[in-house]
């Protein structure tokens, strides 16, 4: 018991060496005024914010509280710069005005939900963000000895081996917060980091971030209720209703506050709970002389006017125009590149060969239907009675390359822009190496899936052993293969998974039709010609179908006891199947524009999720459009 106490003892002592040497002299504080916010609807406009101003100090721990749909997620989003862009108001630091992308560079962000991969360890997951968030010259002994400080701080020792799929909701959030702070932020935004948490972890997490806050940052999260514990915790309350303030200050100022206007709180009741019972109209109408009363955050006189623990801390001597001060933390790129890009295609290699059962799924589901396709098929190859056949198997080939390449993007996608939303947002590296990571990753799938199954029914069919003849078709498997996925990307980058497993098939299956065309060109209206030839599925039949019987491939075999095989010469096969021009260049061509359009459609539409083009955001055709996708198509909130 001794020895343990000891232990525990010398822990303590190591945490608080670690606090003071993260302590930051430098004071950031944050002000706000007339902030408002507002979405269109429709014909209607709904405010989210109304001209509210307030301040958030360096060295004290802030909590924004108030009843849902007040705002408190929208203000945290907005002062960190996330997706919001069009508002009114202004934002300082320091006294200077600033705008919302230079707060988002002096500032990380956790959100709500505990987005990490589960298939690492706690110190894979700390080591994989030490490579992108500590500069390039931390020897590997350094980084090392940073993490081990970090897991140290936030009571993850014993646990870095764990799987972060085996670890508690508070070690999930405990992990988020050590994350970003790997490159020392002078600010920290949180939105509900104890949503979800018994009242230990949450209490073990809030002492955390009160600890951060006395070390000289400025740490601002957002709850919808702390328990009376918690809140005794946080420096300073900021209270929102209706997307107006109607109290900042401390939390013993909160009941005397309230007394001015005859509302009283129980000596049983907790002060928070209180307010935002007033907040919601249960004790009657207060709202507008609360908001009159503090001037709709204007007036601070119930806020600490210096916090003890901030006067340790000098406030920055800021200058608007020097971006490489180092007392804001500001970010540049401290990684090359190509580096980024290395380490994030390892990292996803990594992460795919953790998930055994999804390998597994992959492989057994390529071979399973490649088997079962080569011996329904089995020795067509050759045999001119069952010449026609081939017609057959080449579109089941296509259809069934489309959905083996589709399906794993289409679940992987959506799952990945969430760990990407919280990454890239936070600057660990670009979005451009990360997607070439992923296509990179893509890439090198889809060679191996598709050279397994193009082998295995090609052999079992019997088709000509001419290794030329194989690599013309092994190429369309590929070609296929990327473009399938590439195009299951672009849907699951845009679509929640529910949503993408849906339409994403659905889609598909427009496009099988539209390639089903067994009738020659000329007999074809333009239009129908367009449409056959605006799906990929029509190129990779084509492709397939020159690969496997031009060339100069030889004739069918017709048995001696068939009197009559209608069909003996390849080439007539082809002109039967609606392509009498074989053109395998061609082909190959389109399957290759299509793939690159497929990717860089995708790229599109992630910077567009991640970052929001400036033009779209203040064209109101634009944000009407989104909004009917959002409700009707998309299903978001």
């Amino acid at each position: 018991m001794g020895k343990a106490n000891r232990r525990a003892s010398t822990r303590d002592e190591d945490r608080e060496i670690i606090f003071r040497r993260l302590s930051r002299d430098c004071a950031l504080n944050i002000q706000f005024a007339d902030l408002s916010y507002e979405v269109k609807l429709r014909n209607e406009k709904k405010i989210i914010l109304n001209n509210i101003t307030g301040e958030f100090r360096s060295g004290e721990l802030s909590v924004i509280i108030g009843p849902s749909g007040s705002g408190k997620t929208t203000l945290i989003n907005l002062l960190a710069g996330y997706r919001i862009r069009k508002t009114s108001g202004r934002i300082e630091v320091n006294d200077k005005l600033e705008n919302v992308n230079r707060l988002r560079k002096l500032s990380r962000y956790i959100f709500q939900e505990d987005c990490i991969s589960s298939k690492f360890t706690i110190l894979e997951t700390m080591k994989y963000a030490s490579r992108f968030k500590l500069n390039n010259n931390f020897t590997p002994s350094e980084r090392q000895k940073v993490i081990n400080e970090y897991l140290n701080i936030f009571l993850l020792t014993d646990k870095a081996h764990t799987r972060i799929s085996d670890i508690s909701g508070g070690e999930r959030k405990r992990l988020c917060v050590a994350l970003e702070l790997l490159n020392n932020p002078a600010v920290l935004f949180l939105d509900e980091p104890t949503t979800g948490l018994d009242e230990f972890s949450a209490t073990q997490c809030v002492t955390l971030l009160k600890r951060l806050a006395d070390s000289g940052r400025t740490v601002v999260c957002s709850a919808h209720c702390p328990s009376a514990r918690l809140l005794q915790m946080f420096n300073k309350v900021y209270v929102l209703s209706e997307g107006q303030c109607i109290y900042q200050g401390t939390v013993n100022g909160i009941v005397p506050y309230l007394q001015h206007f005859q509302l009283t709180c129980p000596i049983t009741h907790n002060p928070a709970d209180y307010i935002i019972e007033v907040a919601t109209n249960f004790y009657g109408n207060y709202h507008n002389d609360l908001v009159n009363a503090i001037q709709n955050g204007k007036i601070s006189k119930w806020s600490p006017v210096i916090a003890e623990n901030q006067q340790n801390h000098r406030p920055c001597v800021y200058d608007s125009v020097d971006d490489d001060s180092p007392d804001f933390g500001t970010y540049e790129w401290k990684t090359a590149w190509i580096i980024e890009y290395l380490w994030i295609f390892c990292r996803i290699i990594h992460q795919m060969w953790r998930d055994k059962t999804n390998i597994k799924l992959m492989v057994f589901t390529n071979i399973f239907l490649s088997v079962i396709l080569g011996v329904t098929y089995h020795n067509i190859g050759n045999d001119a009675v069952y010449g026609l056949f081939n017609y057959n198997l080449v579109v089941l080939i296509s259809v069934m390359f489309l959905f083996l390449a589709m399906s794993p993007m289409l679940a992987y996608v959506p799952q990945e822009m969430q760990y990407l939303r919280r990454e890239h947002f936070n600057q660990w590296y670009r979005l451009s190496s990360y997607f070439m990571a992923l296509v990179s990753c893509q890439m090198v799938v889809s060679f191996i899936m598709s050279l397994l199954a193009s082998s295995i029914i090609y052999v079992l069919c019997n088709q000509p052993l001419e290794l030329f003849r194989f690599m013309l078709f092994f190429l369309i498997a590929w070609l296929t293969f990327l473009t399938a996925s590439s195009y299951g990307m672009l849907i699951g980058s845009r679509m929640r998974l529910l949503n993408a497993l849906f339409m994403g098939p659905n889609i598909a299956a427009v496009w099988i039709m539209l390639a089903n065309y067994s009738v020659e060109k000329a007999y074809l209206h333009t239009w129908e010609k367009v449409l056959m030839y605006s799906s990929f599925i029509r190129h990779t039949f084509e492709g397939a179908m020159i690969a496997l019987f031009d060339f100069n491939r030889s004739d069918f075999v017709c048995p001696p006891n068939i009197v009559l095989c209608l069909v003996t010469k390849p080439k007539l096969l082809l002109k039967i199947s609606g392509i009498p021009d074989p053109s395998y260049v061609q082909a190959a061509l389109f399957l290759l524009g299509f793939y690159i359009l497929f990717t860089t459609l995708s790229f599109v539409v992630f910077k567009c999720r991640l970052s929001s083009f400036e033009l779209l955001q203040r064209n109101s055709l634009y944000q009407y459009m989104r909004y009917l996708q959002s409700k009707y198509v998309f299903g978001e909130s």
